[in-house]
């Protein structure tokens, strides 16, 4: 926060817990996945740098994209099976 000049807003907050948590939780799991030397504490520390920074921004992300939705709450529209089978009758029919 001090070196991005950003002020306490609950983005900053929501991605600072969301990359703690992945840090904590997600660095035993991804290191028995990926068979790393876990009893390697440095090797331990710096996964879970790493799996952290990767979860704050992932929650930086989604925090902007749930701010975008909330200014503009608009469903992506699906075609109906009525709409489909207009769209199917006027192609040609190859023989």
């Amino acid at each position: 926060m001090i070196v991005q000049g950003k002020r306490l807003t609950w983005e900053v907050v929501s991605g600072s817990l969301v990359g703690t948590l992945c840090a904590v939780y997600l660095t035993p799991l991804i290191g028995k996945w990926a068979q790393f030397d876990m009893a390697d504490i440095s090797t331990n520390n710096a996964m879970a740098f790493a799996i952290g920074i990767i979860g704050l921004s992932l929650a930086e992300g989604l925090v902007k994209l749930a701010q975008r939705w909330a200014a503009n709450p608009k469903l992506p529209t699906t075609p109906t099976l009525d709409a489909l089978a207009e769209v199917t009758k006027d192609e040609p029919e190859d023989k």
